[in-house]
């Protein structure tokens, strides 16, 4: 298909205001306002698997390894969601400020890229000794 031509696929119905989306392989995460998160398996077509209630309103969700990062509205505390069985997620715990700084940032191999300011700042993830 041509990417610059997308095709209508159809919808989802959620009934709730829906205020982001991530997706990871075969999974849909979707955050509503209210802060619940409804969790979708894509394989065989949209089907809802599990849902998760946060302690706020949403503004982000992003995929990290196994688990799933909420930013809250205003932005100052993110919630970590494990989703590893989406039929039984469960809350991890909550970061405050600059935690945040986590849905910005972007990775190339071992490079991580943050916005600061009026810059980017650059870091080179290196592992940690034993």
């Amino acid at each position: 298909s041509d990417p610059r031509a997308p095709q209508y696929a159809g919808r989802i119905p959620v009934v709730w205001v829906v205020r982001t989306v991530a997706v990871q392989g075969s999974r849909l995460a979707v955050g509503l306002l209210s802060g619940k998160v409804l969790l979708y398996e894509l394989r065989e077509g949209p089907t809802r698997v599990g849902e998760v209630q946060t302690p706020g309103p949403l503004e982000r969700l992003r995929f990290r390894g196994g688990r799933l990062w909420a930013l809250r509205i205003p932005g100052h505390r993110v919630t970590v969601l494990d989703v590893a069985d989406p039929a039984a997620p469960f809350r991890v715990g909550d970061f405050d400020d600059d935690d945040q700084e986590e849905f910005f940032a972007r990775y190339q191999g071992v490079m991580r890229y943050a916005p600061d300011g009026p810059r980017v700042t650059r870091y080179r993830l290196v592992p940690v000794a034993p």
